[in-house]
């Protein structure tokens, strides 16, 4: 059976700190940054499940990652990040 990348974070985090590089990208876990909760972008998804102003939910190498809040709104999406505009109120790993 092949290990997960999670499953070797240990090891992965010693050559991430050797080599100075972000541990998030070694790993391919997801990063969120929150500005003012208003805005919050999530690094690393790997696709949108769920959308509506109310609630965002995305797949991500942990989990299903659940932003909820008011009046959200997608302002932009690449292949490895999402960006949301509106009240953020929450999060969960599911």
């Amino acid at each position: 059976m092949r290990k997960k990348r999670t499953e070797n974070a240990p090891k992965a985090l010693k050559v991430a700190k050797a080599l100075e590089l972000p541990p998030d990208v070694v790993l391919g876990i997801p990063g969120i940054t929150v500005l003012g909760g208003c805005e919050a972008s999530v690094q690393n998804y790997k696709g949108i499940v769920e959308y509506d102003d109310k609630k965002v939910v995305l797949n991500t190498s942990i989990g299903i990652f659940e932003i909820t809040g008011e009046e959200l709104d997608i302002k932009t999406v690449t292949d490895d990040e999402v960006t949301l505009h509106g009240k953020v109120t929450g999060f969960e790993i599911k």
